[in-house]
């Protein structure tokens, strides 16, 4: 099956944080505006089976929004552990949690630089090949 790739889970996020924040700076209160973004956004990306159809979506806003706030993380990521049942790969979300509790909010916080920008597309690289390889036997 056709599926859209995790930068539109991204792209759906990040539309979300100009919402909220928009929201957040005309009327300085809660409104109903981003929660109704985030529900038919949701619904969206499970429709269009996006990559983590709508659970990457969901947990990019989560940790946006509880990101100093960490005793909430606890009902997150027991959300987390039992969608993993349903869903094998939701369960690696979880190792990205110690990551999130790191980041301090500045400019390379991990003290890694440049590294993840070569890691990614060299991993893919090397998936690729490793694919080829498999599939010439």
């Amino acid at each position: 099956t056709l599926t859209l790739n995790v930068v539109w889970t991204y792209i759906a996020a990040a539309c979300f944080v100009l919402i909220y924040k928009w929201a957040k700076q005309k009327w300085n209160v809660r409104c109903i505006i981003p929660p109704a973004y985030c529900v038919l956004m949701s619904i969206v990306l499970l429709i269009i089976n996006a990559d983590y159809l709508c659970f990457g979506f969901l947990f990019i806003i989560f940790a946006y929004l509880m990101h100093n706030h960490w005793i909430k993380w606890i009902p997150m990521c027991l959300c987390l552990l039992f969608v993993s049942f349903f869903y094998d790969y939701q369960f690696w979300g979880l190792l990205t949690i110690p990551l999130l509790w790191l980041y301090n909010q500045k400019a390379d916080a991990l003290k890694i630089g440049r590294i993840l920008y070569y890691f990614y597309p060299l991993h893919l690289l090397l998936i690729g090949v490793i694919q080829y390889v498999v599939n010439l036997w």
